[in-house]
């Protein structure tokens, strides 16, 4: 009888390692496919970086532009006060 209950068993056991190497092989795939996407998340994220970087120093420069606009008004201002006297 107990030799029996393990024959039963030993039937049993193989079809379900075939079925845990299957997940393990999909699983693998998984993985392998979210790897590649945080790779490209990665290299996304970094072409942002760089896209920031030329951004802010594109908005100094403005910034640096309006400020002589406004030293030129103010002399244009004084200028034309001096006119008027």
């Amino acid at each position: 009888m107990g030799v029996s209950k393990y024959r039963n068993t030993s039937v049993a056991t193989p079809p379900s390692l075939f079925i845990a190497g299957a997940s393990s092989r999909e699983g693998i795939t998984v993985i392998g496919s979210v790897a590649g996407e945080i790779a490209s998340i990665s290299e996304a994220v970094e072409q942002a970086g760089t896209s920031m970087d030329r951004l802010v120093s594109a908005a100094r420069d403005i910034d640096r532009i309006v400020v002589v606009i406004g030293e030129v008004a103010d002399q244009t201002n004084l200028l034309a006060l001096n006119a008027a006297i």
